[in-house]
């Protein structure tokens, strides 16, 4: 295997996820982006501790592929993306309606299966993530001051549906309307987004009571959502008519294109990881395992052994209560590891760098806007209960479970994140500032720090 210091790794990712989940991307990356987008594959990645990052030289290498057609090669992404979506969530779909007749043979089959969907999935997920600079730049260059216009998604995006629903069921209720068949049918549509992937648990009826306590006055909030909706869809069609080039109005197509499909496939896969839970929390009992135990093996290389031996159980569930505990995934050229313990920390400070005393990160502005207050350092979904209002969420990277501290929030910072990211998309929505791809604002702030967000030249300083 290359040693990691043979590349310049960048930051693309910043959530929890299991072992069954990173096995995908590493493997899907490295396989599939040139099998169903036609593009170049990723062979070097990385995954430490809910750090994702892949080597310089391979994004690179995408964005040249992407740029030789981009808006071929854009539309055909997006194109591929949903269709795979689809077909997940269509997969998942069927396997919890089925999964109680399986015999232990068949789960074991149905599982692998499933891997290998997500293998594919997780694959071309991220190719509009990593290419959306080849559209952004040029936007940005022939735009001027209207690229923050062009920038800000059209649609309404999913987090901003489930508010407007919420905000509908508090309206009702405020009236004295029974609101009991709103909130069933909220939670049929959105019971998953209690969950990011396999952590977290499906929503309830108490957490939709719960967030709509939070809404003062529904009234005025539904108003404002209809406002914030036709400002954005005004200035866009302005700032859009404004366009002489021909080519920019395509890269801006396909830059609300990739918001669009971000959305969509996030939705999709939380919702596919939701309905095959209990299949797998199913497959786990008859193995011997938990759940977590489950998902923090190798599907292929360790699942599938233990099944046909089961005298690995207790080797196997040692394993897997280490990775829980913290671990690396490491791809290379083919090869791939699990990492633990003292080896995981050393290989975290030789691509991460030892944390030293920062008191100025620069960053990409997403929306303009100056602001001074408390950091809120928001690393896991976990902390989002402790989010006040008027802090400043600095964060990895925000994802739709974060939408109700980015509603509180004077302010937005992101280690990573491109411009058509969720911090990007919702900061535009709210109008609060926000500056993303700091690298390592996670990093040099910390929960209660005073700090100075200057969204207008993308610098945010330690004030005290």
């Amino acid at each position: 295997m290359k040693p990691v210091k043979n590349f310049k790794w960048v930051k693309n990712f910043g959530i929890r996820l299991s072992v069954f989940t990173i096995d995908a991307v590493g493997k899907g990356n490295a396989e599939y982006i040139s099998k169903l987008n036609g593009l170049v594959d990723i062979p070097h990645y990385i995954y430490i501790n809910a750090e994702e990052v892949r080597a310089e030289e391979d994004i690179e290498r995408l964005k040249k592929a992407m740029a030789e057609d981009p808006v071929r090669n854009a539309t055909n992404s997006v194109k591929v993306l949903k269709k795979y979506s689809d077909e997940l969530n269509d997969f998942t779909r069927k396997i919890a309606g089925e999964y109680k007749s399986y015999s232990k043979e068949e789960s074991l089959k149905k599982f692998l299966e499933f891997f290998h969907i997500c293998v594919e999935w997780f694959g071309i997920a991220d190719v509009q993530v990593l290419t959306e600079d080849v559209f952004g730049d040029k936007i940005k260059e022939e735009a001027g001051d209207d690229v923050e216009a062009l920038l800000t998604y059209v649609g309404e995006s999913d987090p901003t549906r489930q508010k407007r629903l919420l905000t509908e069921i508090a309206f009702d209720m405020k009236k004295g309307i029974d609101i009991e068949a709103k909130i069933k049918d909220f939670l049929k549509e959105y019971a998953w987004s209690g969950m990011r992937v396999f952590f977290g648990e499906p929503k309830t009826r108490e957490d939709v009571l719960n967030a709509i306590k939070e809404i003062n006055d529904p009234e005025k909030e539904l108003e404002m959502l209809k406002e914030r909706s036709e400002h954005a869809k005004k200035e866009f069609d302005k700032a859009f008519a404004k366009i002489k080039d021909d080519e920019v109005k395509d890269y801006v197509k396909v830059l609300q294109d990739f918001m669009h499909i971000r959305d969509y496939r996030y939705i999709k896969i939380c919702h596919g990881y939701y309905l095959i839970k209990p299949f797998m929390e199913r497959f786990a009992k008859e193995l011997g395992l938990t759940f977590m135990e489950l998902v923090h093996l190798f599907p292929k290389d360790e699942i599938e052994k233990l099944y046909h031996d089961p005298s690995l159980l207790e080797e196997y569930k040692k394993r897997a209560r280490e990775r829980l505990k913290g671990y690396a995934y490491v791809y290379m050229d083919g090869d791939y590891e699990i990492i633990t313990g003292n080896e995981m920390e050393k290989l975290n400070e030789e691509i991460f760098g030892k944390a030293g005393d920062i008191n100025e990160v620069k960053g990409n502005v997403a929306h303009k806007g100056k602001v001074n207050g408390k950091v809120r350092l928001v690393l896991d979904k976990p902390d989002l209960v402790h989010f006040r209002k008027g802090e400043i969420l600095v964060t990895n990277m925000t994802t739709p479970d974060y939408i109700s501290a980015m509603e509180k929030a004077a302010a937005i910072v992101t280690d990573i994140g491109g411009v058509t990211s969720h911090a990007a998309i919702v900061s535009r929505e709210l109008g609060i500032p926000c500056i993303i791809n700091t690298k390592n604002a996670s990093k040099a702030f910390k929960t209660g720090d005073y700090i100075e967000v200057d969204a207008d030249k993308g610098v945010v300083r330690k004030i005290k």
